[in-house]
């Protein structure tokens, strides 16, 4: 049976971001950081993955956190290809904060999600983060200027279209229809 999924995304700050994952009333919890870990990005690209290719069977990323590393598998169901298969590992060296004594943590976790809710989720939380960021006010927020928010992949959730050019040999768009799909995505989802 699929669970409700709903993320949230906060303290964007000197290469830290923190995601929460709901699913039903379970709550998976990552408190990424060195701006090598990008949770929100991954999850975009991965809903775009899953939507886009049809052959897609898994998508994976590796989260470093303060402290440990938390592990974040997507994969497609073999039967049914509209249910995502969600498996998290957590795990590395912490604090037990009452007693400050090294604890090994290892915690597993398997969620089962529809793929229209999780990309419905994916891109609810997407454009939340636009409105209060924006793209380049995430990039300087999340890492300190580099060029991360996944817009093509958030384009393609929100039904962005290319075509290919026989002349050039190349795919197209235009980007004015997609700056207004994305413009009216984010004025949309504030109602």
């Amino acid at each position: 049976m699929t669970k409700n999924i709903r993320i949230n995304t906060s303290n964007l700050a000197w290469g830290y971001q923190d995601i929460e994952i709901l699913f039903d009333d379970e709550r998976l919890y990552c408190s990424a950081g060195y701006m090598s870990s990008d949770p929100l990005g991954d999850l975009i690209k991965f809903a775009a993955e899953f939507v886009h290719n049809e052959d897609r069977d898994s998508c994976s990323a590796k989260w470093d956190e303060e402290p440990g590393t938390m592990e974040f598998m997507v994969t497609r169901d073999e039967t049914d290809k509209g249910i995502l298969h969600i498996d998290a590992r957590e795990y590395g060296d912490i604090l037990d904060p009452e007693t400050d004594k090294p604890l090994t943590q290892d915690d597993k976790y398997h969620f089962d999600v529809s793929l229209e809710d999780f990309k419905i989720a994916v891109v609810k939380e997407a454009l939340r983060v636009l409105r209060v960021y924006g793209i380049r006010g995430y990039a300087g927020s999340w890492c300190d200027g580099w060029d991360t928010f996944p817009v093509t992949s958030l384009l393609v959730l929100l039904g962005a279209k290319s075509t290919f050019d026989d002349e050039s040999e190349s795919y197209r768009s235009n980007i004015e229809d997609e700056l207004k799909l994305l413009l009216s995505a984010i004025r949309s989802d504030q109602e």
